[in-house]
């Protein structure tokens, strides 16, 4: 093995990435002195206790806070020795190669500013310091990456155990799991287990296999940067924080909504995809959207994500016009985009009604109970447009307010939110 870490990296370079899981992983984890020898024993000698116990319940290991140091150590150690291949496969394939350059690599190429580099701290290095793979330490403004003994090796046989059943064990939960966050945006483990059911319902699953689909989601969950907003539940990416997530969670629980349960096949489609855009609805959005934003990648990943939410369309107008991300030229264009938004949001699954659709919602509960118009709420199943739509206009000239209009809706007609009521007796009162 070369060098086993990297010696002169700015903290400044880091910053400039304008990754927040970086630098806050570093402030987490941080040796306070370089490791004696580069085992893993010592590595994690070298934390202090908030870091052994913060390490401990990212990979879901029990430390008490009353044990000493050397029993913490000693713990982590052998449990981190065991799992060190399984913990390897919690990552997907882009990330698995990255690290191997980067263990692998000159200690001066690791230090260059490439995209490589970039995409390595990026995708793996908050993963890596979560699972013990690597261990920081910030010495004189500059990061070094001290990287075990072990890890080489457990690389070399991570890359020859495409075969090996805790591979395939790990890569059926990981898509459980992703299924699961792209269906409900938040759930628990039991959900998970549930979820994993769907792929094997031949499978018994004993104590110890529910132990082990605990461990394993909880690594995954950490290569794939998802919140824990609490020791039993794992959250999407999209949150903005894990304050966020428990938000939400609060008012799914408040709702009472039952789960939806997919099927073996649309279990497969949700674990690759959050929305199906090869619709109708998707493409009518997205080709609007493009017409009136320069950052189409940018302003569709708000608009996606305040879908699943089912936010109110004030809120998401109100982020969108932030910046300028999408900047409307007419009335006609405001009216385009609230009603494509509308169309596609009443095909989708929101995390909002637990992965239903507003038609599965429709079928089972009363629109009184479905949609109560409570203007207390935080988050609305349906997205209704205010009758007046901020946004800012092209460059050099000065915000203004629209009137937002569309096509006059008749009051017998069924309203356009998706409620199934006329319009005269919902929206249009």
């Amino acid at each position: 093995m070369n060098d086993p870490m990297i010696t002169d990296l700015n903290i400044a370079q880091l910053k400039s990435i304008k990754n927040l899981s970086i630098t806050s992983v570093i402030a987490e984890f941080d040796l306070y002195s370089p490791a004696k020898n580069n085992s893993i024993k010592d590595m994690l000698a070298a934390y202090r206790k908030k870091s052994l116990l913060d390490l401990a319940y990212y990979n879901f290991i029990d430390l008490k806070k009353s044990w000493t140091k050397s029993k913490m150590v000693d713990t982590l150690t052998e449990q981190f020795t065991e799992t060190l291949t399984g913990r390897l496969l919690a990552l997907d394939r882009e990330q698995s190669d990255l690290l191997k350059q980067f263990v692998e690599s000159d200690p001066t190429i690791r230090n260059e500013q490439t995209r490589v580099h970039q995409l390595f701290f990026i995708r793996v290095f908050p993963a890596a310091v979560k699972l013990g793979l690597l261990f920081p330490h910030q010495k004189d403004n500059k990061l070094v990456i001290e990287i075990p003994k072990e890890l080489p090796e457990a690389l070399n046989d991570f890359n020859n155990s495409e075969n090996d059943e805790l591979n395939y064990f790990i890569r059926d939960l990981d898509l459980a799991l992703k299924a699961g966050i792209h269906l409900y945006g938040i759930l628990s483990y039991s959900k998970i287990v549930d979820l994993y059911r769907i792929l094997h319902p031949e499978m018994d699953l004993s104590n110890a296999s529910l132990s082990k689909i605990f461990y394993y989601t909880s690594t995954l969950a950490i290569a794939h940067s998802y919140f824990q907003p609490t020791v039993m539940t794992i959250a999407s990416d999209r949150f903005d924080n894990e304050f966020h997530a428990e938000m939400f969670m609060e008012a799914l629980n408040h709702d009472h909504k039952e789960d939806y349960k997919p099927s073996k096949d649309e279990l497969l489609f949700y674990a690759k995809h959050t929305f199906d855009r090869r619709s109708a609805e998707y493409k009518q959005l997205s080709k609007i959207l493009r017409k009136i934003t320069d950052d189409y990648d940018i302003a569709i990943s708000i608009i996606e994500t305040h879908l699943l939410l089912g936010s109110r369309m004030s809120i998401l107008m109100e982020e969108l016009s932030e910046d300028d991300t999408v900047v409307f030229n007419s009335e006609k264009e405001v009216g385009k985009f609230v009603q494509s938004y509308i169309d596609l949001q009443k095909k989708i699954r929101l995390w909002r009604n637990a992965g239903n659709t507003f038609q599965d919602l429709k079928k089972a509960t009363p629109y009184s109970v479905l949609n109560p118009h409570n203007e207390q709420t935080m988050l609305d199943e349906t997205p209704l447009p205010s009758n007046v739509i901020p946004f800012s206009a092209r460059a050099n000239k000065p915000n203004k307010t629209i009137q937002a209009t569309s096509k006059k809706i008749g009051r017998n007609e069924p309203c356009p939110c998706g409620s199934g009521l006329k319009y005269k007796k919902c929206c249009g009162r």
